[in-house]
């Protein structure tokens, strides 16, 4: 039993040892999901432009179209008609035109009749057009005499188409510039180019085009104003497409043309 007894306290003293060198039973403990929150998307603040006017298209030719009116009429302004508080209110309203831009300016000396004064204003689209309305400022109405558009380009040939041949033509040649018009009196029209030309006249055709619009009170030659000036004795009446001499001589016999 004495032999046995160490033997028998060695083998426990190594199971002992064996157990303390052992880990501790583990326990699996799960691992908690990650959630990602995306970044919430970043508003980026739209400026919008302010909008540039734009023109119905084509706006210069509505008086050739008889939109609204038609000659002795301009967008709803008649001359010898419609007053000038009358045509302030139009010309407010009308799409065509800034209304901010409307003005009354003094008559210039030679510009117009001595009882004239001059309704200005600018055109939607930017553009500088010399146009103006003419109105007896002596008169208690103080009605339209004249509308005067310029850069209103149109082919003789299509105003022609409209309106029936002229009454009337005027030529002019002073030095190197020459100038046309071509009038319907009955009507209270006329148009207008004026160029430089030297030794090659404007041929008067239906290709012409002519620039300038005149409307105004239907009339005789003998008493339209034109500039403060009634000067019937150079309108010649039509006599189909002659040349530009032609017209010119006959209508400033003292002129060289």
């Amino acid at each position: 039993m004495s032999a046995k007894l160490p033997a028998l306290l060695l083998f426990l003293i190594l199971t002992l040892l064996s157990a303390c060198g052992s880990d501790p039973a583990t326990t699996n403990t799960p691992t908690p999901s990650t959630v990602t929150i995306a970044p919430l998307p970043t508003a980026t603040p739209t400026v919008n432009p302010i909008p540039t006017p734009t023109m119905p298209q084509g706006w210069e030719s509505r008086w050739l179209k008889g939109i609204p009116c038609k000659p002795p009429c301009w967008e709803g302004i008649i001359p010898g008609k419609t007053s000038l508080d009358e045509a302030i209110k139009l010309l407010e309203k009308n799409p065509l035109i800034i209304s901010s831009s409307i003005n009354i300016e003094k008559q210039t000396s030679g510009a117009a009749s001595p009882k004239s004064g001059f309704l200005v204003w600018n055109w939607n689209d930017g553009s500088i057009h010399k146009s103006n309305i003419t109105y007896d400022y002596q008169n208690v109405a103080h009605h339209v005499q004249i509308i005067y558009l310029a850069m209103f380009e149109a082919k003789l040939g299509d105003i022609i188409q409209v309106y029936g041949n002229p009454s009337h033509i005027e030529a002019n040649n002073v030095g190197q510039t020459s100038s046309i018009s071509f009038l319907w009196f009955s009507q209270g029209l006329s148009v207008a180019m004026t160029g430089e030309y030297k030794d090659k006249p404007p041929i008067i055709n239906t290709s012409l085009t002519v620039k300038y619009v005149r409307v105004f009170v239907p009339t005789t030659p003998e008493k339209y104003v034109e500039g403060g000036v009634v000067k019937a004795e150079q309108f010649v009446s039509w006599q189909g497409y002659k040349d530009f001499g032609f017209y010119c001589n006959l209508s400033m016999p003292s002129h060289k043309c």
